[in-house]
């Protein structure tokens, strides 16, 4: 159902908390798209066969990353994530599921830090409206995914993302 794309260097320890939580969605169509881009960083091997790691010659950053893990994947949804947030992945996999969103948006201002919260589905009347940090964790149907351009490195993949599917696609 969702394929998540998580481009890393390895510097955040937060990543394995990530990866053990995605081991507990029991979905069984689920996939966890690593991009390496260290050569010298952890030689992760993953144990579930959802998880693929895809180890790069040299750094290829984040939105070359990010298109790459969408060229991988396998599923009808394509979930961005950060390697250094904590969240909860198998309640986050839940929702998206139980939800009939187009795309989901989520930031500090969520509070994904904290899952005791009740989480909601809130309609962007505006596309004006993009709530600062959404890159961080953000889904949309396969179907609506724009091709990044390579040469856009670091910055404003995920603004692309996010306008494509406000501004473009509705």
């Amino acid at each position: 159902m969702i394929s998540y794309i998580i481009p890393t260097l390895w510097k955040s320890p937060n990543i394995f908390k990530l990866i053990k939580g995605f081991e507990s969605i029991d979905d069984p169509n689920a996939e966890l798209i690593i991009i390496n881009n260290d050569i010298k960083a952890v030689n992760y091997k993953p144990t579930d066969k959802r998880i693929r790691v895809f180890q790069m010659d040299e750094n290829q950053f984040v939105n070359p990353s990010w298109q790459l893990g969408f060229d991988y994947s396998t599923q009808g949804k394509i979930a961005i994530v950060n390697d250094d947030i904590i969240f909860n992945i198998k309640r986050f996999h839940e929702f998206v599921i139980a939800s009939d969103a187009k795309a989901i948006c989520m930031t500090n201002h969520n509070r994904i830090d904290n899952d005791d919260n009740e989480w909601a589905l809130v309609s962007n009347d505006s596309p004006n409206a993009r709530p600062a940090g959404g890159g961080q964790l953000m889904m949309v149907n396969k179907e609506n995914w724009p091709t990044l351009p390579y040469n856009m490195k670091l910055w404003h993949g995920d603004d692309v993302i996010y306008y494509y599917n406000t501004l473009v696609k509705n």
